[in-house]
C-alpha cells in the first residue's frame, strides 16, 4: 500500500529504513488480523494505527535524529521537462520540510497523516484516538499557521 510507505518514509531518515519498517508493519498487521474487530472504524485507520505505533516504537529504540522528507523522490517522482522545473520542485520540497520542522511533533503528525498518508479526518481520528471534530479543528489551525508563516516570509 503506497500510502503506508509514504507515511513511513516521511517519518524515517532514508528509503531503506522506510521499506524495512513498512514490511514490519504489514507483518505485524497480518499477525494481528485474527484479533481485528471493526467497531465502526475503517480498516485503513486500524492499519495506520499499527503503523503509527510501530514508528513510535522504532523511534524509542533508535533515538537518532530523523530527517523530515515529507515528499521523497521515490514516492513522488518528478518528471519535469525543464531543468527550471526540477529546481523549483526541489526548492518547494525544501520549503515544506523547513515549515514542517518548525511544528511540534503532534502538529507535524497531523500534516503527515493527512497529506503523506492521504487519510481522511475520520481515519486520522481513529489513528490518533481523538474525536473527528478535534482533529479537524487542530488540522485547520495548523494549516492556517503554516500559510501565515509562508506569507510572512
Amino acid at each position: 500500500m503506497p500510502r503506508v510507505y509514504r507515511y513511513v518514509r516521511a517519518r524515517t531518515s532514508n528509503d531503506d529504513d522506510a521499506a524495512d519498517l513498512t514490511q514490519q508493519i504489514f507483518a505485524r498487521a497480518f499477525r494481528a488480523m485474527p484479533a481485528y474487530e471493526s467497531r465502526g472504524v475503517p480498516f485503513v485507520a486500524w492499519l495506520f494505527r499499527v503503523a503509527h505505533n510501530s514508528i513510535a516504537n522504532e523511534h524509542r529504540r533508535d533515538r537518532s535524529t530523523i530527517s523530515l522528507d515529507l515528499v521523497p523522490d521515490s514516492a513522488h517522482p518528478v518528471e519535469p521537462s525543464m531543468p527550471e522545473d526540477v529546481a523549483l520542485a526541489h526548492e518547494e520540497s525544501q520549503e515544506v520540510n523547513r515549515l514542517l520542522s518548525n511544528l511540534d511533533r503532534g502538529k507535524r503528525e497531523l500534516v503527515l497523516l493527512r497529506f503523506a498518508a492521504g487519510l481522511t479526518i475520520r481515519e486520522m481520528a481513529a489513528v490518533l484516538g481523538k474525536r473527528e471534530s478535534a482533529v479537524r479543528k487542530q488540522l485547520t489551525r495548523t494549516l492556517s499557521h503554516l500559510k501565515e508563516q509562508r506569507r510572512a516570509e
